[in-house]
């Protein structure tokens, strides 16, 4: 039986910004959002408390539509930066390419983003971990005792990669995919390890799984996945609300520390955060648990995702 869930009132919002740098997510019909329209996704953000920035050297202009919106504003910074090494480090034989590929990723970082220090760096992939022989994390704890980076983390996908990173004590950040669609994380070994590691801070992206949860419709779900499609669209269609049932079931997880989601506009951050704010229904969260179908890696990875239509 999974762990009961409590209030979850300590989990953040997180703004996501894959959407800053390229047209991201399916139900993205806007494409990447104008220079002015980035800003007022940001500026909103701040208005709205939203107090940390997720983004990856692979979010295109990510990183650099940030720095800029940084450098033009006074005072003290207003977000915490997470971001992620570029996800190719080179070939696991050649030690010089992957320490100079790893240094190349934080300059271009550091120099996008306008700062010397880098709040959070995350592996973009737990396989890094161990590239040759462990030498890219040893550049990375040496930049974290250095004063170059606070928190050293890694952007993970299935529940075998986060036992084999809670096992690593210098990661203090993970973050991986979770929704109200996905049971893999709810069994006791991973609540277990996450419990004896309360150092780490737990991100989940993928809320809305690429917006499917939010704003998929039954004929898109069919079409792109078949029968399963069909029987994720007969569970939605019993939420009452899919935007709070989302946001309040991953809330509910006492486990998870921040909620990364996207906006494509600042009217879209607004609404989420306002369904945000709302309390728990702990009625939902057993509804979702004992009615939502049992899925598969092929959809709960937006990864192994085929080209949708």
């Amino acid at each position: 039986m999974a762990p009961e869930p409590h209030a979850g009132s300590g989990a953040a919002l997180v703004l996501g910004t894959a959407q800053l740098g390229l047209a991201y997510g399916i139900t993205n019909r806007q494409g990447q959002p104008s220079a002015a329209e980035a800003e007022d996704i940001l500026d909103t953000a701040g208005r709205l408390g939203v107090s940390m920035l997720d983004t990856a050297r692979a979010y295109g202009t990510s990183e650099a539509v940030i720095g800029r919106y940084l450098a033009s504003h006074t005072g003290p910074c207003p977000f915490q930066v997470l971001t992620k090494l570029a996800p190719d480090l080179g070939e696991s034989d050649d030690r010089d390419g992957m320490m100079a590929a790893t240094r190349t990723s934080l300059q271009a970082s550091r120099a996008a983003l306008g700062t010397a220090r880098l709040d959070c760096v995350m592996l973009h992939r737990p396989a890094h971990l161990a590239l040759g022989g462990g030498v890219v994390m040893d550049l990375l704890r040496a930049e974290r005792d250095a004063g170059r980076i606070g928190r050293l983390g890694v952007s993970l996908s299935e529940p075998a990669e986060l036992l084999g990173v809670l096992e690593d004590p210098d990661i203090t950040h993970v973050q991986f995919p979770f929704n109200l669609l996905d049971h893999r994380f709810d069994g006791q070994e991973v609540q277990d390890r996450l419990d004896a590691r309360p150092d780490v801070q737990v991100h989940v992206r993928s809320v809305f799984l690429q917006g499917l949860i939010v704003a998929g419709t039954k004929a898109q779900l069919q079409q792109n996945f078949g029968p399963e499609g069909a029987r994720i669209a007969g569970f939605l269609d019993t939420l009452p609300d899919r935007l709070h049932a989302a946001l309040g079931y991953v809330r509910a997880m006492p486990w998870v520390h921040g909620l990364v989601v996207g906006a494509a506009s600042a009217q879209e951050l607004t609404e989420i955060a306002t369904a945000f704010q709302a309390p728990v229904d702990h009625a939902l969260v057993a509804h979702v648990r004992q009615h939502r179908p049992v899925l598969g890696e092929a959809i709960l990875n937006p990864a192994r995702w085929p080209a949708l239509t």
